[in-house]
C-alpha cells in the first residue's frame, strides 16, 4: 500500500512539472501562438492578421524597434496590457511554407516580469501581450484553455 502512495506522489509531482514547464500559449482567436523560451518571446501568426503583418513588415524592411506590453488589459482603454518595455530589437522568421510568420523579441533584462507573466498563465489567469511599432499594435489574449483552430493546425502541418 505504501509503495502505491509513493508512485502516486511521484506521478503527481511529475505531472505538475510538465504543466509548470509549458511555454506555448494560444490567443483566444486560435490563430496565434505565443511562445516563451528562456528570455525570448516569439509570436507566431498562423492566419492573416493585418496589424501583425504590418508590424512584421516594418521589422523586416525597416529594422524598427518595437514595444512589448505584458499583463492585464487596461479597462476602458485600448485593451493593451499595462507593463510595457520599449525600444526592443526584434527579429522575424517564416515557417510552414511562409504561412506561419513570427516576430521574436529578447527580454533578458526583464526576466522577473516575464517569469511573473508566465506564472500567471500557468495558474490559469488570462493575460495579454501586445506588440507595437509606434503606429500599429497587435494584442493577444492568452489562457491555458485556448486551443488552435483547425485552420491553424493545418498550417502547422505544412512542411517548413
Amino acid at each position: 500500500m505504501r509503495r502505491h502512495l509513493v508512485f502516486l506522489f511521484i506521478g503527481l509531482i511529475w505531472g505538475t512539472m510538465s504543466v509548470a514547464q509549458a511555454d506555448s500559449w494560444i490567443d483566444e482567436d486560435g490563430g496565434t501562438i505565443v511562445r516563451v523560451k528562456g528570455s525570448v518571446i516569439s509570436i507566431f501568426s498562423l492566419d492573416s492578421f493585418y496589424y501583425f503583418d504590418q508590424i512584421l513588415s516594418n521589422v523586416r524592411k525597416n529594422q524598427i524597434k518595437i514595444r512589448v506590453c505584458l499583463g492585464f488589459g487596461k479597462k476602458n482603454k485600448t485593451g493593451q496590457p499595462t507593463d510595457c518595455i520599449k525600444d526592443l530589437s526584434a527579429h522575424y522568421s517564416f515557417h510552414n511554407k511562409g504561412k506561419n510568420r513570427a516576430i521574436h523579441v529578447k527580454l533578458s533584462s526583464f526576466s522577473f516580469l516575464l517569469s511573473a507573466f508566465e506564472d500567471y498563465l500557468i495558474s490559469g489567469r488570462t493575460m495579454k501581450i501586445s506588440i507595437d511599432d509606434g503606429d500599429l499594435y497587435s494584442v493577444y489574449t492568452l489562457n491555458k484553455k485556448h486551443l488552435l483552430t483547425k485552420e491553424s493546425e493545418n498550417v502547422l502541418a505544412l512542411p517548413d
